[in-house]
């Protein structure tokens, strides 16, 4: 089946903003193939449609039914079927796919009318919500890590490992906002997500006063994050001389910072989440700049060494941290640059989407 000249409809946990995440990016990509993508917001108090310029329509709605994960199957079945028919409705279209990232709304999709192709594909172990009804009444599903495949399969034979995507820039210009001379150590992402080591984050800056820390994303609240609850050592790394935070970015703009950047950093609670951080979506970002990344242990890359600077407990991150910059121009080298790009370049989202056309032309 080609994914191509259809109406879609994307359900996402993540709203449409500034910050994107993969979900936003599959919408993109496929709106790029000629179809008609609606990507569906969580819910809200009221029902909106807004078409963007590059092709993908943007709807906000109040759901008619809510806690339809504490009632039987065979009833949640029936109320999702009306609750997408109510969307239609209201759109003037048919949806010939359903693509739900969110396994907490519409993960009942056995009672749909006959035809439309029913994904689940979830991204992000943390949010397991009703996962075992959405792999029941999907279709196909595709994760991104084997600790998420591994929970879905027993629910549903046709789950596959799609790598998270790299989308490449399509116009790039250098902005001219950092001009110092100092080795520059970025990180791009959710600043107030529970994940981050701030502990050890502030101990690299704070040791290392002669480098410059930026650090771009969202403080707080925003259309990625719903929490204003900040890390005590989020704050002491603010308040470090040496480190600015540049606040969110629109997406577009990321690769022309992380262009800017030495040293791209990703230090994530492993020892607590392990699972949950086996595969972040940042690091392909990272990879399509071809900058060195120090990283906290990373299970999807355990084989893939080369890639990243991976360490097996974050308090060894330090000291590698202090080993990289002293052989920068070894790290950074044309040679190791071409490597990550590479990969980031087979992996595009438009690669992926190709992936998974031909697991479902399989079935």
């Amino acid at each position: 089946m080609q994914l191509k000249n259809k109406p879609i409809l994307l359900i996402s946990p993540e709203a449409w903003g500034k910050s994107y995440v993969s979900k936003h990016h599959y919408a993109l990509e496929l709106a790029k193939k000629g179809n008609e993508v609606y990507f569906l917001n969580p819910p809200s108090s009221s029902f909106r449609i807004k078409q963007l310029e590059f092709g993908v329509n943007i709807i906000d709605y109040r759901p008619i039914f809510r806690g339809l994960g504490k009632i039987p199957s065979f009833i949640s079945s029936y109320l999702t079927r009306i609750e997408l028919l109510n969307i239609e409705k209201k759109i003037g279209k048919q949806f010939k796919v359903i693509w739900n990232f969110d396994s907490s709304r519409f993960f009942d999709l056995k009672k749909l009318r006959k035809g439309v192709l029913k994904i689940g594909h979830i991204v992000d172990l943390s949010e397991n919500l009703q996962r075992h009804r959405l792999s029941k009444s999907m279709d196909i599903g595709f994760c991104t890590t084997d600790f998420i495949q591994k929970e879905m399969l027993p629910y549903n034979s046709k789950v596959f490992k799609v790598h998270h995507g790299y989308r490449p820039p399509e116009k790039f210009e250098t902005l001219p906002i950092i001009k110092d001379e100092k080795v520059k150590v970025g990180y791009v992402g959710n600043l107030s997500i529970k994940y981050l080591d701030w502990d050890i984050i502030y101990k690299i800056a704070k040791e290392n006063s002669e480098l410059n820390f930026y650090f771009i994303g969202p403080v707080g609240k925003s259309n990625i994050s719903n929490t204003n609850k900040l890390d005590p050592f989020l704050l002491k790394t603010q308040s470090l001389k040496n480190t600015f935070f540049l606040g969110a970015k629109p997406s577009k703009e990321i690769p022309a910072y992380l262009e800017l950047f030495d040293i791209l950093l990703l230090a994530y609670r492993v020892q607590q989440y392990r699972e949950q951080l086996a595969s972040p979506h940042k690091v392909m970002e990272y990879l399509g700049a071809g900058k060195t990344i120090l990283a906290s242990y990373t299970d999807e890359y355990k084989d893939k060494s080369h890639l990243l600077e991976m360490v097996e407990n974050n308090a060894e991150l330090p000291l590698h941290f202090q080993e990289v910059v002293s052989q920068l121009n070894d790290y950074n080298s044309k040679e190791k640059k071409d490597i990550r790009i590479a990969f980031a370049m087979a992996n595009t989202y438009g690669e992926q989407i190709k992936r998974i056309e031909n697991l479902i032309a399989s079935l």
